[in-house]
């Protein structure tokens, strides 16, 4: 098993794609609302053998408690973004390297993954559909 060299604080990533969200919507498009199916389709479409981020919550766990967990990430997401801030966890990434070819020893012969946490993947799938 390939364990993580580093973490890194992706707060200002995703603070990035916020404002790009942002600056090419209209103002009428502010307010994204959040619905029980949207949440419930996005959760259905992740890989549930994926890896969980620094939040230790695997895609596993919310596919099967999508029913659960819908209705109470709809007002989460809301309530995140209308104050523009998540959860410190959400801004971790865990970046593991992954072999690519040649000697697996030589660092430059890997690419970097970035393990984020799953809820955070969920908001910012569900933002990306809406613009």
């Amino acid at each position: 098993m390939i364990k993580p060299i580093w973490s890194i604080n992706i707060f200002l990533l995703w603070a990035l794609l916020i404002m790009v969200v942002f600056l090419h919507m209209e103002a009428t498009h502010y307010l994204i609302t959040f619905t029980d199916s949207e949440i419930k389709t996005t959760i259905q479409k992740l890989k549930p053998n994926l890896s969980a981020g620094p939040d230790r919550l695997t895609p596993l766990l919310f596919k099967k408690l999508k029913h659960i967990l819908a209705r109470q990430s709809c007002s989460t997401f809301t309530q995140l973004l209308s104050v523009g801030c998540v959860p410190d966890d959400w801004t971790k990434g865990i970046i593991t390297p992954v072999h690519k070819k040649g000697i697996a020893q030589v660092l430059l012969t890997n690419r970097p993954i970035s393990l984020t946490c799953v809820a955070y993947k969920l908001m910012e799938r569900v933002i990306a559909k809406h613009t």
